[in-house]
């Protein structure tokens, strides 16, 4: 009876052990599958968090890039202030190229009131003021006009643009260029002058440039939306034929996404944000399809694996128990349990067989792996990508996806650093062209007082030690220090010296710049109130105008510059050799007029010398400061009455002064470098009879007939002199003359 009683016993102590497994095999593979799938998407979440950021960095970055070349274009047509014209035409159509983002820009001159009236008058008013001028791209060119309705004028905020000094961003909007229909987004900025607007500048972006600057191949399957403060969609990935319109009076997936991030943002695989751009804040919505991890099913497995491993251990460990002991089986129950639910630290059972300490020590291996993955989870979110997760072994996928999103996040940021770069570099060369720009501006007509302003602003620009500009006279064959900054003077520097003599003469000789590596102790030293010492770096650099020389920039280093501030200054080249030339013609202006004075002086001093009697040199004398008087009078009212043109021997227009180009209808940039016989028409064997005349010595004193620009006839009493260089030879012909086409 009692043996039955133990058979019955065992009998059902198994029959329950066995119900305990199925049931506890189903709950832990169960629990395990749950928590998997939890943590996945606590992870996708998590991803699609930084993925958002990514992308919301690019938008940012993107959008102030377009708001800062409309205002770089807005200031540099302040700057230059030449209204519309060819070479403003010229100049846009070259930034719409340059930039393939660029769909067209629009530019607008005058009252900024006339674009609220209508549209006829619009019209009007730009087609005969030519204050509007559109551009747009297409596949094959870029198409021009003085109006384009495609633009959308009339929706422009004037208030907004006239109180606010921003760049303004506009809805989109769709324009049709061909065959097809594009949706563009504008960047508006005011164009002032003496702090009263006077137009502004529209540069169009097209949408698509912003979508495809803001995805990668990876995770191109995000669906993201930008909306404007009034709910408005700005940028839409999953329907762009939804763009300008409110998500609010929507029913579709837009409207599904920006409900479900706003009701329940932190359990969805998305994510909503703020974006600040020129102080006004957008709303950014995003929700990732992220590629299916192939592990997944492995780890599900591994998990449902380990699960029966472990209770087959902890069965077979009870039945141990139910005879020797409960507590070590309990401990290790315990232990399961802490690492089914994520932790890591449990104790350790002691004392027991084998086979258990074999199990306790994959327990703790998976353990440890687990605090190794929360380790590099979180050196990948604080941006440290160097981090590498130890593989266990051949077939230890989790660790090698992990090192691939290391490595792939690593790239992803070395890319996105050297492209901040570049734009930093760009940013750079546009400020320091400005500012040397605006040290040019106000410096006198001096050539000295212009060359010191110039190599000052750009020695403190790039951080030299210091800089001077030599002028070359190609006439004379001279080289002469006119301008130096933070120069000690030293034996070496010479006033004048010829061309090959020395590093600038052999600057000039060669038509190339020459870089110093290895500069001599006594070359040149720089002091400051911490000591002196010698730079070891100097470039010298030839400045052309119309592809001839006409000055060198030297530059010292205390140590090798980077290379970009060397291309900087060779950037300026044609912009400083251009304003050095205006300051010498204008100095060469000057000195014509010193001449002229001179010759006044001389011959009163020689009619005083001609007049023996005392009465008689009394009146003459009286009569000359008559004459100086009337003569300086006149002197300074020539520019205002007389036309004055300087021609060379052979024709050549030099230059003009102001009576005659408003007389003529000419414009200086018009007539400067080509030949008065291809202005006179019909009269022009007359004018080279007077030019032959003038080049023996003569004065030729006439009545001639011109033609303006327009073709309008006029009857001018001309005086045509020749201009004597200091070596006494005939340089130049000098044209004095007066309009008296409406004289009777």
């Amino acid at each position: 009876m009692d043996s039955n009683k133990n058979i019955s016993a065992k009998k059902s102590l198994f029959r329950y052990i066995l119900i305990i497994f199925v049931l506890s095999t189903g709950i832990i593979s169960t629990v395990s599958i749950i928590n998997l799938r939890k943590y996945k998407h606590i992870q996708d979440i998590k991803i699609n968090k930084i993925i958002s950021e990514k992308i919301t960095e690019k938008i940012t970055d993107e959008f102030q890039k377009a708001s800062l070349t409309s205002q770089l274009i807005s200031r540099n047509i302040e700057n230059n202030n030449t209204g519309i014209s060819e070479e403003l035409k010229t100049k846009l159509e070259n930034i719409i190229k340059s930039d393939t983002g660029i769909k067209g820009i629009f530019l607008f001159f005058g009252n900024p009131s006339l674009l609220t009236g209508s549209k006829e008058n619009f019209l009007k008013d730009t087609v005969e003021n030519l204050k509007t001028l559109s551009l747009i791209k297409t596949k094959k060119s870029i198409q021009s006009s003085f109006y384009a309705e495609d633009f959308k004028i009339n929706q422009i905020n004037i208030d907004k643009l006239t109180e606010n000094k921003e760049t303004l961003i506009s809805e989109p909007f769709k324009i049709i260029t061909g065959k097809n229909a594009e949706y563009i987004i504008g960047f508006t900025s005011p164009i002032f002058n003496k702090k009263n607007t006077v137009g502004f500048i529209s540069v169009y972006y097209n949408t698509k440039h912003f979508i495809s600057h803001s995805t990668t191949d990876k995770f191109s399957e995000c669906n993201f939306i930008l909306l404007s403060p009034e709910k408005n969609i700005i940028l839409n990935s999953v329907n762009p034929q939804n763009l300008g319109k409110n998500i609010l009076n929507l029913h579709g997936t837009e409207y599904n996404l920006y409900t479900k991030l706003h009701q329940n943002s932190k359990n969805i695989s998305g994510n909503i944000s703020k974006i600040t751009i020129n102080n006004t804040e957008f709303d950014f919505l995003s929700s990732c399809k992220l590629p299916s991890d192939p592990n997944y099913k492995n780890l599900l497995i591994l998990y449902i694996t380990l699960s029966f491993i472990v209770l087959i251990l902890g069965t077979v460990f009870l039945i141990y128990l139910l005879k020797k002991s409960f507590l070590p089986l309990e401990k290790i129950f315990n232990s399961i349990k802490i690492l089914s639910k994520g932790g890591t630290n449990f104790e350790t059972p002691e004392k027991l067989k084998i086979e258990f300490k074999k199990a306790t020590e994959d327990l703790n291996k998976i353990s440890n792996f687990n605090n190794e993955i929360s380790i590099f989870a979180e050196q990948i979110i604080s941006e440290n990508y160097d981090v590498y997760l130890k593989e266990r072994s051949e077939i230890d996928n989790p660790a090698k996806a992990l090192n691939k999103i290391s490595a792939y996040l690593k790239n992803k940021k070395h890319k996105q650093t050297k492209e901040e770069q570049e734009v930093s570099l760009q940013l750079w060369m546009r400020k320091g062209r400005f500012e040397i720009s605006e040290a040019e501006r106000f410096s006198s007509k001096d050539i000295r007082d212009l060359s010191y302003n110039i190599i000052r602003s750009v020695v403190n620009y790039i951080e030299a030690l210091m800089g001077g500009i030599y002028l070359y006279d190609k006439e004379n064959e001279t080289i002469e220090l006119i301008a130096a900054y933070a120069y000690n003077k030293q034996k070496h520097f010479n006033a004048k010296f010829k061309p090959g003599e020395g590093i600038v003469g052999a600057c000039i000789l060669e038509k190339k710049k020459i870089i110093l590596n290895h500069i001599p102790e006594d070359y040149i030293k720089i002091s400051t109130g911490l000591g002196s010492g010698t730079p070891s770096y100097i470039a010298v650099i030839p400045i052309f105008f119309k592809n001839e020389i006409n000055a060198v920039v030297e530059i010292a280093f205390m140590n090798k510059p980077e290379d970009y501030k060397i291309e900087f200054i060779e950037q300026l080249n044609d912009s400083i050799g251009a304003w050095i030339d205006a300051s010498l013609i204008s100095t060469k202006t000057t000195e014509l007029l010193e001449i002229s004075q001179k010759q006044t002086k001389e011959l009163a001093e020689k009619e005083d010398e001609l007049n023996k009697k005392v009465a008689e040199l009394q009146e003459i004398q009286e009569k000359t400061d008559e004459i100086n008087t009337r003569y300086k009078s006149m002197l300074n009212a020539v520019n205002q009455t007389i036309m004055t043109v300087e021609y060379t021997l052979d024709g050549t227009i030099i230059n003009c002064n102001s009576v005659y180009t408003e007389i003529m209808g000419f414009e200086p940039k018009d007539i400067k470098n080509k030949n008065v016989l291809e202005l006179v028409k019909d009269q022009s064997e007359g004018l080279k009879q007077i030019i032959e005349e003038v080049k023996t010595g003569k004065t030729v004193k006439q009545k001639v007939k011109r033609y303006t620009k327009f073709g309008e006839e006029k009857q001018l009493t001309a005086t045509y002199t020749p201009y004597y260089d200091k070596e006494g030879k005939i340089s130049q012909i000098l044209f004095f003359a007066f309009d008296i086409s409406n004289v009777d």
